[in-house]
């Protein structure tokens, strides 16, 4: 991952933003697990200069084995026209509240006038932070990066063209599996054990509690045998 943070900040502007979030795959683990066992996961989303795009994706893609990519363009010309014939308009009609305001006499006029106006300077700062926010989507790309760490590499796929060698991948993977399998259960006994325990013996006691009612019963039935009439 170290080579990507320095493809990033070789590649980024220091106005650029962006985010990042890095995982070792096992974060909600509770117990210790090696390094080797571990699968680091790491997510980036940067805003790269338009003159610096193919030269950051030149540089993502020597980075590992790329298995998607996709890229979207979206054409703000037409809103950003859209906005700033508005923005005349309402340039225009701030001016006259402002030459209208410095007329008035009357007091309610004149706080109707200056409500009228506040909202119109909301509506054109809006404006403007809009126009500002497309100006930036022109002059960087927003690219999401998305990695995984390989944790089992082969340089090539292995051969197993004869009946032996498959055979033998074969027996080796379910003994694997099979050792693993054994781990796993025996870590889950190891876990429920105590609780097991407790269960049982609280299943003895009502088993022994149940015995003697049942052997009270039985000798209170037989108890008139032993006194005729």
């Amino acid at each position: 991952m170290s080579s990507l943070s320095r493809h990033l900040n070789k590649c980024l502007q220091p106005q650029a933003g962006s985010s990042n979030n890095y995982s070792d795959g096992q974060s909600l683990d509770p117990y210790y697990i090696e390094e080797t066992e571990k699968q680091k996961h790491y997510t980036a989303t940067v805003r790269v200069p338009h003159d610096k795009y193919d030269s950051f994706l030149n540089g993502a893609n020597q980075l590992g084995d790329i298995r998607s990519k996709s890229s979207n363009v979206e054409n703000l010309g037409q809103e950003y026209t859209d906005l700033n014939t508005t923005l005349q308009i309402y340039e225009a009609k701030e001016k006259r509240y402002l030459k209208m305001l410095s007329t008035i006499t009357d007091d309610e006029q004149a706080i109707r006038v200056e409500k009228e106006l506040t909202e119109l300077q909301v509506k054109i700062a809006g404006i403007k932070t809009r126009m500002t926010e497309i100006q930036t989507d022109v002059d960087y790309s927003t690219i999401e990066l998305n990695l995984r760490e390989v944790t089992k590499y082969n340089e090539a796929p292995e051969q197993t063209d004869t009946f032996f060698q498959r055979l033998g991948n074969t027996v080796s993977d379910t003994w694997k599996n099979f050792g693993i399998f054994l781990e796993a259960m025996l870590f889950f006994f190891i876990r429920i054990l105590p609780y097991a325990v407790i269960i049982g013996l609280i299943v003895l006691v009502v088993l022994w509690i149940t015995k003697k009612r049942k052997w009270k019963r039985d000798s209170d039935k037989k108890e008139p045998d032993k006194f005729p009439k």
